[in-house]
């Protein structure tokens, strides 16, 4: 009987991996259905149904990757590393007070302030001084 290894552990973590797995996968078989060349649709005999050849490529490209996504979701070794991650993260991990945040925000816009004017002078001075060089 196929069971979920350490379940309801990492759910946050396993959860986004295996998302961000099946859309890794959506989007690049998106993108190759655009770069695979279009041909005249053919039709399936018996069922008369129209089909584009680029399907019959992408379809177990996209299966594959969902597999994928589900088989590390469960395999011991990643799902344990990813549970570390989120009890490490809940846990063990000091978060800023919103206050401290705020300060450190500050901080980082003015030194950003400073810097582009410092930049902006310098490139002045140096375009200044290449018009009059040459």
């Amino acid at each position: 009987m196929w069971k979920i290894y350490k379940e309801g552990q990492g759910r946050w973590a396993r959860g986004i991996m295996a998302f961000l797995v099946a859309l890794t996968a959506i989007f690049g078989v998106g993108a190759l259905h655009g770069s695979l060349p279009a041909r005249e649709e053919f039709t399936i005999p018996l069922v008369s149904w129209s089909m584009d050849y680029r399907f019959l490529i992408e379809a177990p490209i996209l299966v594959a990757a969902l597999v994928f996504g589900v088989w590390l979701f469960n395999h011991p070794k990643a799902a344990d590393f990813l549970i570390d991650t989120e009890n490490e993260l809940k846990n063990k991990v000091t978060w800023p007070s919103r206050k401290e945040e705020v300060n450190a925000s500050i901080v980082v816009i003015v030194t950003v302030g400073i810097l582009s004017v410092f930049v902006v002078t310098i490139d002045s001075l140096l375009v200044w001084v290449q018009r009059h060089l040459y």
